[in-house]
């Protein structure tokens, strides 16, 4: 910004501040001012294309882990817009509600059938979670399995026990 140079032209107090500013855009004709009212942007309007290259712009921007806590600390105690407020009464109860009415879809899990050669018994779990659970193993461990099973094309018991069928769809 070589051609760039900052100059206080007038002190003035703050009564009189978006005057004072007016009468020097006015006179001066500044080519850096895009805006040519003084004051603030409050009311302005962006067009639907620059409101696409401010989107496109921010997009996959991420934030480093300084800012980050920066901005945490900035939101903290009396800079966060609810301090010192709590909910009324009715604002609990419709929260309550809300949350009361949401629906929660539990995922459905992979169905694993487990074979006991001990007991020739045969068990089929909705979950490789609760697969591992039932012969005090860990889902990594089932899985890894599986994966051996695949690239080998054979299925040998697991712990010289258990025989694994995991049914993926």
């Amino acid at each position: 910004m070589v051609n760039f140079s900052l100059v206080i032209l007038e002190y003035t107090d703050s009564e009189n501040l978006i005057s004072c500013e007016q009468k020097w855009i006015d006179f001066l004709k500044p080519e850096y001012n895009l805006n040519p009212t003084a004051g603030n942007s409050k009311g302005y309007k962006h067009t639907e294309e620059s409101l696409e290259k401010i989107r496109t712009a921010a997009l996959g921007r991420e934030h480093s882990e300084q800012v980050k806590q920066a901005m945490r600390e900035s939101r903290k105690g009396i800079n966060n817009s609810f301090y010192g407020k709590t909910h009324t009464e009715e604002n609990k109860a419709i929260i309550r509600s809300l949350r009361n009415a949401r629906l929660i879809q539990p995922v459905p899990g992979i169905e694993v059938e487990i074979t006991d050669l001990e007991t020739n018994l045969t068990t089929t779990y909705e979950s490789i979670r609760k697969a591992a659970k039932a012969i005090n193993s860990d889902i990594k461990s089932i899985v890894r399995r599986e994966k051996s099973q695949l690239e080998k094309g054979i299925n040998t018991p697991y712990r010289d026990r258990y025989i694994i069928v995991i049914k993926r769809s």
